[in-house]
């Protein structure tokens, strides 16, 4: 599997309520050329309304201290923020198994109904699909 230093990751679609979240996540290689999907499940405390959801959201460029593999990510990640519609900020922490953490802020998520004065949740976050060719990716994973 080839690495690469450069990365782009998107909320596909992100929920929350209660005391729990969950996120399914594109993460691409630009460099190869890959797609790894990847599903977040955590734990939340927030202040706010109860419930909350995002669709499909723009892609966020980050890039790594080393070089990674797309398929790499799995590990603990962290989100937090506040705010609502577009005065919302939302910061998202990946701590890959055996590689340095990625911290990307701000992490722009797509259209999100509900909303939170500030919160914070920790989870796994986990490959889902082994990664393949950008141009294979069907909707919504599609680049």
């Amino acid at each position: 599997m080839p690495e690469s230093r450069s990365f782009r990751i998107r909320v596909v679609f992100g929920a929350s309520f209660a005391f729990a979240e969950g996120m399914n996540f594109d993460i691409h290689d630009v460099t190869n050329d890959l797609i790894c999907v990847y599903n977040y499940v955590g734990i939340s405390e927030s202040l706010g309304l109860p419930a909350s959801a995002s669709t499909r959201g723009p892609w966020n460029a980050f890039s790594t201290t080393r070089p990674m593999r797309v398929d790499g990510f799995g590990g603990i990640a962290s989100t937090a923020g506040g705010g609502a519609g577009d005065a919302g900020f939302t910061a998202l922490s990946i701590n890959p198994l055996f590689a340095p953490p990625v911290f990307i802020a701000p992490f722009q998520t797509g259209f999100t109904v509900g909303g939170t004065l500030i919160g914070a949740g920790a989870g796994l976050f986990e490959k889902m699909f082994p990664p393949i060719a950008a141009a294979q990716a069907p909707f919504p994973h599609n680049v």
